[in-house]
């Protein structure tokens, strides 16, 4: 059947099988398609104010593609997710998540791609980013013995594969540590890059006695999740070693920063 302009009036809730619509179909309360509903061609919808598509399921509404004031709105009870290559049941990719409390959530490895933009890097995806507070932070000898302190805190941030950490020590009692021994800080949230060069970053040492010392830094090697505390030599030769017997025991406070690559 085919309905065409001026082509008549039909009774109450007329029922059809198979309908061609020739020219503009116009509902002025709402039009309801039940089952599998196909269109070939434009659909134009012409509402100025509230919902264009409303999603419902079993008298329950889900969500709606609506338009108020001239904005174009999507909006679901739960997580609105879009997908590639087809919906969920076809297959699709999931490209990112739109949450309840706002937030857009990729899939692990994807984010956002700024490859558009000019640049001789081997990635433009920005795909990842934390920040937290470091708890399990430890002061070590090389030989894998803990010291004692009165207060350990620190911060970090995860900004794509590098990290950015800052922490205190305070106090620290050497006793039961091997005296000759590195002086090293474990507890880095995440192990620095296994390929690459060392990191270093900025150090202050309180209460420690550093002989010769022209200045002192931390130094973290490739594959590690500790700080080692270095320091500047004054004789040809490069860097020393902080070792334990260099710290006040009880007394001794450690300040640091350090960024560093991450696998």
């Amino acid at each position: 059947m085919t309905i065409k302009q001026q082509g008549g009036i039909f009774g109450r809730n007329p029922t059809f099988n198979d309908v061609t619509v020739d020219g503009e179909l116009s509902a002025n309360s709402t039009a309801s398609i039940g089952g599998d509903a196909t269109i070939v061609g434009d659909l134009t919808v012409k509402k100025s104010n509230g919902n264009i598509v409303l999603a419902n399921d079993s008298g329950v509404d889900k969500g709606a593609i609506n338009m108020s004031g001239g904005a174009m709105r999507l909006t679901a009870d739960t997580t609105v997710s879009v997908y590639t290559d087809g919906s969920p049941i076809e297959g699709g990719s999931l490209a990112f998540d739109v949450t309840t409390s706002g937030n857009i959530a990729f899939p692990s490895g994807q984010g956002i791609d700024f490859s558009a933009t000019s640049g001789t890097g081997t990635s433009e995806l920005f795909d990842d980013y934390e920040e937290g507070s470091l708890s399990s932070l430890d002061v070590q000898d090389s030989s894998g013995n803990s010291a004692s302190t009165s207060t350990k805190r620190g911060l970090y941030r995860k900004i794509g594969n590098m990290v950015f950490v800052s922490a205190e020590i305070y106090n620290v009692n050497t006793s039961g540590l091997t005296s000759g021994d590195q002086l090293r800080v474990y507890g880095l949230p995440y192990v620095s890059a296994s390929a690459g060069h060392t990191n270093y970053g900025a150090v202050q040492l309180n209460d420690f006695t550093l002989s010769g010392s022209a200045g002192t830094f931390v130094q973290n090697v490739q594959g590690a999740d500790y700080v080692r505390l270095q320091m500047n030599t004054l004789a040809a030769g490069g860097a020393d070693s902080v070792i334990v017997s260099d710290a006040a025991s009880g007394t001794a406070d450690i300040f640091f920063s350090i960024a560093y690559p991450t696998d």
